[in-house]
């Protein structure tokens, strides 16, 4: 046999020759059950006797001709297939004598409802956000992963990079795949697993993707920049903005019922927006112990939540390393700190109330702070539910306790906070009663900063906090605060992305 007769170009000139039809049907065959949800022959992978054979064979042996006879293009054979009656007919199964004759839908009477793949749903969300990169080809990009799956993980994130937002906003054909390291959304709606050969991916319906779409960060921040980018400059009104959200995310107008009931929640969720108290929010991004690797390419922001404005975030400081992975240092760990406070430097009152989440090990507040290298220095108020300790802290490059007290601190509470810096003096009052908890007096005390906060293990919500100095009052959490009426919207696109329209192509 000579070295031609063994060359891969002899084996391609095999797989596409005429005289092999199989290569054409099996392409023309998938090409199919992309825009009809189902195969011709129902088994992609297997056109052997262990197969379910074709429902149409004629119609699948002329598309594998005409595939052949275009050049082999896909973009002619999509074309031809999308131009077609059948592609074209709806999904609405309103015919009886259909439906008595051919319930499966095997003669393709009407067009197959079919749920959007994972991938077109990640797609399909940044589109209508507005965020979608038209960037093509290239190296890919990593997905942002929940704490959750960093932390499944033996060496939480080895081996995953932190890729930038805007290459986060590119379609998810370009995210890279690891076994078991999935993004929530591409996981909960059948995703395909990278170790498997999948000729044709489940469809599921679970509740999981339903949390997901609700709760989910990626569908929330696609929510509110879908919101942010309706709002504009905030002149629209309610009734204009309820028809471009359907138009954004449904590509369609509403109906004059959809456009009332669109109306009436938006004016519904404006109203209890409105009532709520601002809010200023942290909570861990990672698992307690991250990849060297991982951390040295994360910034503070990628550690910690944090507000989106008027505060900056430092990584911390990462000890105790153990299988290549490494833990924060427990009062120099991932923390943020309030750039726009410097009248904090000197002697103030802050009002705020505290809540701290189901699962938080320790939560702080740092008073005449400043950041030093990677890590916030300055005075730390300690809280510690596991114990209920408070307590109060000089944090350098070491810290020194100054005073420690017991106080209840019970999980998603509310928490009346008061806190009153005196030139060397602390007071410091949490809870219903009067009495101060801490109340102590150091030169230790005494110094220059603004305020920061961090929380471990679980999230921690400064509640309508404000600063009384120089005579005045100032909220901290002013920068933050969005109009009502974006925030309406911004629910009112989570809602869309939940609908089946949005899910599902017919």
């Amino acid at each position: 046999m000579n070295r031609r007769a063994c060359s891969r170009a002899a084996l391609a000139e095999w797989v596409t020759s005429p005289a092999n039809p199989l290569t054409a049907r099996v392409w023309a065959n998938r090409v199919w059950k992309l825009h009809f949800g189902r195969g011709i022959a129902a088994t992609p992978s297997d056109f052997g006797r262990m197969g379910v054979p074709p429902t149409h064979p004629e119609l699948l042996d002329w598309l594998a001709s005409e595939l052949v006879t275009q050049g082999w293009s896909t973009k002619k054979l999509q074309r031809l297939l999308l131009t077609s009656r059948a592609y074209q007919r709806s999904s609405r199964a309103a015919d009886a004598d259909g439906l008595a004759r051919d319930a499966a839908n095997d003669l393709y009477w009407r067009q197959n409802a079919q749920r959007l793949d994972a991938e077109s749903v990640h797609d399909g969300m940044l589109r209508a956000s507005g965020e979608l990169s038209a960037e093509r080809g290239g190296r890919g990009y990593f997905p942002e992963l929940s704490r959750d799956v960093l932390g499944g993980a033996s060496r939480p994130g080895e081996g995953w990079e932190v890729s930038s937002p805007e290459q986060r906003s590119r379609r998810a054909l370009y995210a890279y795949a690891k076994r078991g390291v999935r993004p929530a959304l591409i996981e909960a709606f059948d995703g395909a697993d990278p170790s498997l050969s999948i000729g044709v991916r489940a469809s599921t319906t679970t509740a999981t993707q339903a949390l997901v779409l609700l709760n989910g960060d990626f569908a929330a921040q696609r929510a509110r920049a879908t919101a942010r980018a309706l709002c504009g400059d905030g002149r629209t009104a309610a009734d204009a903005l309820a028809t471009r959200a359907f138009e954004r995310v449904l590509a369609r107008a509403p109906r004059p019922d959809e456009h009332a009931l669109a109306a009436d929640f938006l004016e519904d969720q404006r109203h209890a927006h409105a009532q709520l108290p601002d809010v200023l929010s942290f909570q861990p991004r990672v698992p307690a112990r991250v990849s060297r690797g991982y951390l040295r390419a994360a910034r503070g922001e990628q550690l910690l939540y944090m507000p989106e404005a008027e505060f900056e975030a430092v990584p911390g400081v990462w000890v105790a390393p153990y299988n290549e992975t490494l833990e924060p240092e427990l009062a120099r760990g991932p923390a943020a700190l309030w750039t726009a406070g410097d009248a904090t430097s000197e002697d103030f009152t802050l009002h705020a109330g505290l809540r701290m989440s189901a699962g938080c090990e320790v939560a702080s507040l740092y008073l005449r702070a400043h950041i030093r290298e990677t890590w916030i220095a300055g005075l730390e108020l300690r809280f510690d539910p596991r114990v209920g300790e408070l307590s109060l802290w000089r944090v350098d490059e070491a810290a020194q306790q100054l005073a420690a007290a017991h106080a209840a601190m019970p999980f998603d509470v509310v928490l009346p906070l008061s806190v009153e810096l005196r030139g060397g003096r602390c007071t410091v009052r949490m809870g219903e009663s009067e009495d101060a908890q801490l109340d102590v007096t150091d030169p230790r005390i005494s110094g220059r900063g603004t305020l920061g906060a961090r929380a471990v293990g679980a999230a921690i919500d400064l509640v309508a906090p404000r600063l009384e100095a120089r005579g005045g009052v100032r909220e901290v959490a002013a920068a933050q605060r969005r109009a009502p009426l974006e925030l309406a919207l911004e629910s009112l696109c989570l809602a869309l992305f939940n609908t089946n329209e949005f899910l599902y192509r017919d």
